[in-house]
């Protein structure tokens, strides 16, 4: 298992990839043929509701405790209460799980 320290964005933009690929979206949802970094998760043309955000966020922070050894919280007021949702797409998820995960192993 790779320290905190080894752990970089392609990683975590990586790893949250393949959980959103594993991830039971929706019958009715619109699934593109493939995920990217552009994938938009919640808001308007948003693949996931908020019950389903709420459980893939928990799906990504058990994955990144499974595979790094990184033990966060994404969705906290912190995140809430940001102007700009870290929860819009892949990308602004993979920045905002680095930076989480940075500031954690800083302590």
């Amino acid at each position: 298992m790779p320290s905190m320290q080894t752990i970089d964005r392609a990683a975590v933009a990586h790893l949250i990839l393949e959980t959103l690929q594993d991830f039971d979206l929706p019958e009715e949802s619109s699934v593109p043929a493939g995920f990217s970094e552009h994938t938009i998760l919640f808001g308007r043309d948003g693949l996931l509701d908020s019950i389903g955000l709420v459980s893939f966020i928990l799906d990504v922070e058990e994955n990144l405790r499974a595979r790094f050894g990184i033990s966060i919280t994404l969705a906290d007021e912190r995140a809430m209460s940001q102007n700009r949702s870290p929860f819009r797409s892949v990308s602004s998820l993979v920045d905002y799980a680095v930076q989480v995960a940075a500031e954690r192993r800083g302590r």
